[in-house]
């Protein structure tokens, strides 16, 4: 399987890239959402992994972009934000459906 992180803290970064390929998994490491938005666009991710605050956007705003160019990839959101901040967000974290 192959994984895309994208995470901008060096030490959380090498830590989850780390451990993935430790789990035997393929792993492309990125540091903006930039970075991760045309990774995801010129590669086929079995997952992404994905920080909710990078500094050129937000996680929740890399999500809605894959999801609006229909990329249905599964999207493991990291974040050090408590629930009370992320809840009532209006983006769909679903992917798009298939008819």
């Amino acid at each position: 399987m192959k994984i895309l992180v994208i995470e901008d803290a060096p030490t959380d970064l090498e830590l989850v890239r780390s451990g993935l390929i430790s789990g035997g998994f393929t792993v492309d490491a990125v540091m903006t959402g930039e970075e991760g938005a045309v990774c995801a666009r010129v590669n086929r991710y079995d997952a992404i992994v994905l920080d909710l605050m990078l500094p050129d956007t937000t996680g929740i705003e890399v999500v809605r972009r894959l999801r609006q160019e229909q990329r249905s990839v599964p999207v493991l959101m990291l974040t050090s934000k408590t629930a009370h901040h992320i809840c009532g967000s209006p983006v769909s974290m679903r992917a798009p459906t298939t008819t």
